[in-house]
């Protein structure tokens, strides 16, 4: 008879930290090893893992974990497994009286782990399986990893665990200590193989470059990865096109590297078209003191520098290297933990929320869900942004410089004695409530360009960072505009009521309403995209203006008691605030007409 099928492995949902952690585990249940649970030992703490296979389910205990440090790149386990079945190969340990052995596996970069083999290993088989394996899927783009194993003796063990144990409670000590306990363990390993797991580029990244390129903003790459693999990547993100030149740096010495740069500066090489690659180890090199400037110079200009084989600490001190040669503002984009040192370092940093886990995003000053949306967020909101602040910052000095040369002014004709016609209130509300409102609704929701537009013309994003739009001229314009419309405000009210018996306080209401209407006229003429929103704001400033001023006057015991509702009830009041606020915006209005029709400004309906 034939025999009943054997059960199918039920598949669990797991919970990782990272990508690759999924896709090693997802690769061992597709060889018939299928993690089935991972729980702690109640009285020791321990994780117990549960793996099932075609046979059926065994325990292993996780006794010690190291994890992945960037000095060592690499991570190794110990676990407490069955003496049944295939053990690794080399020399055996006493096994332990419980029928078990300890067995230490070992996971990191090719050059970590080759390091950490037995010198017993055939160098032959390395070359021709291994190292081949290696450079095979680097070639395709996938993210390598070497797995080594280790038969370890209890005593080592119980070494490693006092001194981990060490650590907890000597925080001095911690690093050296640790680094005992992996020296112990991580020696004498054994090679079991090599993965390559695939980095997947996410939609949008080629194009989210070339935009960024367009911007004129210069691209560096950071990677952990092999350099054929960050090649690979390079290419398919077009960050890297076939017409650059390859300039590779492999010195490992300072006067290897200062000769390779001595002999780079004797070729003709357009800059613009050039792509350096250095590894780790030669990077640790051009970031010393001696090397460091020459470095800089000569990378400085280039189209691409791609640095692989990285710690999180070279990442750091790259971005670092940047700030301290040059002036320019650095963003260090990432998605994961190795990547937090680099984005603390930049100005800005910006974190990928993904599968890679949350550690960038917390070390970040923004965070998107994907790199694309990068694009958007310097182009769109990173232009409108500046353009926003720079415009509520000169308008704030601008108001608050108008109102005071209009008091300014008065002191020439009450013999600098301090008089001012406008009342205490009027002082202290100007700035509280009367032009308050408009340049926060402007600074919030202006678009002097719509999303469309700039993601259109990449070349928009330069006049920000190189300061076009708001400058040294441009705050030069708003301070003679303003010392026109202090002196029309002033002036025309003056000299239009001056000669009236209760002149003072209705000069100072003139001028009051007449300086709120020109502070939110001028705003409106310069606001791009006028919206109800920005209108209503306006128009409750203004309404504000007259309301509360007529109703501060009805104090009896006020000097300026009743001065507003009879200065608003005259004709030849309202001619004049009227008058003095045409007379004090028209120059601003003709200039930007002027301006508008000589360089008509980019234009597309908004939410398009």
């Amino acid at each position: 008879p034939t025999p009943p099928p054997k059960a199918a492995v039920p598949v669990p949902a797991y919970q990782f930290e990272s990508p690759d952690e999924h896709a090693l585990v997802q690769g061992a249940r597709a060889l018939g090893f299928t993690l089935l649970a991972r729980h702690p030992e109640p009285s020791t703490g321990l994780d117990i893992l549960t793996v099932g296979t075609s046979e059926g389910c065994f325990t292993v205990k996780v006794v010690l974990q190291l994890n992945f440090d960037h000095v060592r790149k690499c991570m190794t386990v110990v676990l407490e497994v069955p003496t049944i079945g295939r053990q690794p190969s080399g020399p055996q340990p006493p096994q332990h009286p419980g029928g078990f052995t300890y067995v230490a596996l070992t996971k990191g970069a090719d050059s970590s782990v080759q390091a950490r083999l037995h010198p017993g290993v055939d160098s032959t088989l390395m070359e021709q399986n291994l190292s081949r394996y290696t450079n095979d899927f680097s070639c395709e783009g996938l993210r390598t990893l070497w797995f080594a194993c280790r038969a370890v003796p209890p005593e080592d063990l119980l070494e490693a665990q006092r001194l981990v144990q060490a650590c907890r409670g000597n925080p001095l000590e911690q690093e050296s200590l640790m680094q005992q306990a992996c020296q112990l363990i991580e020696r004498d390993l054994t090679p079991l193989g090599v993965t390559g797991i695939e980095d997947k580029l996410q939609n949008g990244v080629p194009e989210a470059i070339h935009l960024l390129r367009g911007c004129g903003i210069r691209i560096w790459l950071l990677t952990g990865d092999m350099q054929q693999t960050a090649v690979n990547i390079a290419y398919a993100a077009k960050l890297i096109v076939p017409s650059m030149a390859h300039v590779v740096f492999t010195a490992v010495t300072q006067e290897a590297f200062l000769a390779e740069l001595e002999q780079l500066s004797q070729v003709e090489l357009d800059p613009s078209s050039v792509a350096v690659i250095i590894s780790g180890t030669s990077l640790a090199v051009g970031l010393s003191d001696e090397v460091r400037p020459a470095f800089y110079k000569f990378v400085a200009g280039v189209a691409v520098v791609m640095c692989c084989r990285v710690s999180p600490d070279q990442k750091a001190q790259v971005v670092q290297l940047i700030q301290s040669r040059s002036s320019v503002v650095t963003l260090a984009i990432g998605d994961g933990a190795n990547d937090v040192a680099m984005l603390k370092a930049a100005h800005v940093g910006v974190g990928i929320a993904g599968r890679e886990g949350n550690q960038a995003v917390m070390a970040s000053d923004f965070a998107i869900g994907r790199f694309r949306f990068l694009a958007p967020l310097l182009m769109v909101h990173g232009h409108w942004s500046y353009h926003r602040i720079a415009r509520v910052a000169i308008y704030t000095m601008y108001k608050n410089f108008l109102f005071v040369m209009v008091l300014f002014l008065y002191q020439f004709y009450c013999g600098f004695s301090m008089t001012t016609p406008i009342d205490q209130v009027g002082l202290m509300l100007f700035n509280i409530i009367y032009t308050t409102l408009p340049p926060l609704v402007v600074g919030i929701l202006d678009q002097d360009v719509s999303r469309a537009e700039l993601m259109a013309n990449p070349h928009l994003y330069s006049y920000g960072r190189k300061d076009k739009l708001y400058n040294p001229l441009t705050l030069l314009l708003y301070l003679v505009e303003l010392q026109w419309e202090a002196c029309s405000v002033f002036f025309l009210c003056y000299f239009g009521l001056g000669q009236r018996e209760d002149s003072l306080w209705v000069l100072g209401c003139t001028q009051l309403l007449a300086s709120v209407l020109v502070v939110n006229g001028h705003l409106l003429l310069d606001t791009t995209f006028i919206t109800w929103h920005i209108l209503a704001s306006v128009g409750v400033s203004i309404a504000a203006a007259f309301v509360m001023q007529v109703l501060v006057t009805v104090d009896s015991s006020a000097a300026y008691y009743w001065s507003y509702p009879e200065a608003l009830s005259s004709v030849e009041c309202w001619l004049v605030i009227i008058l003095s606020s045409v007379v004090a915006l028209l120059p601003r209005y003709l200039r930007r007409a002027a301006v508008t029709a000589a360089a008509p400004p980019l234009r597309h309906p908004i939410g398009a």
